[in-house]
């Protein structure tokens, strides 16, 4: 999944994902402390189920690997690369 994440004021985030193009885009709230983020977030969908991402940044701050579980229990990992959009 192409997967786009946008870090905004406050601790907001808003996520956009190009295979699920019918949602729009999730949003909602993170956390950084040392080298772990936890990304909160729900998909505008009629479903709204709430999901929550936990990772460890490396040392070089380029990516993000971790976990995912929603409200519904499902569950999975992800892996997140830092690039620069143009």
């Amino acid at each position: 999944m192409d997967l786009r994440i946008v870090f905004g004021p406050g601790n907001e985030v808003q996520l956009y994902s190009t295979e699920i193009d019918n949602k729009g885009k999730a949003v909602g709230t993170y956390a950084v402390k040392r080298n772990e983020i936890a990304i909160t977030c729900i998909w505008p969908d009629s479903d709204s189920i709430p999901f929550i991402m936990k990772g460890r940044l490396n040392s070089n701050q380029n990516f993000v690997d971790g976990n995912w579980e929603s409200a519904d229990k499902t569950d999975g990992n992800f892996y997140l690369a830092k690039t620069v959009s143009k």
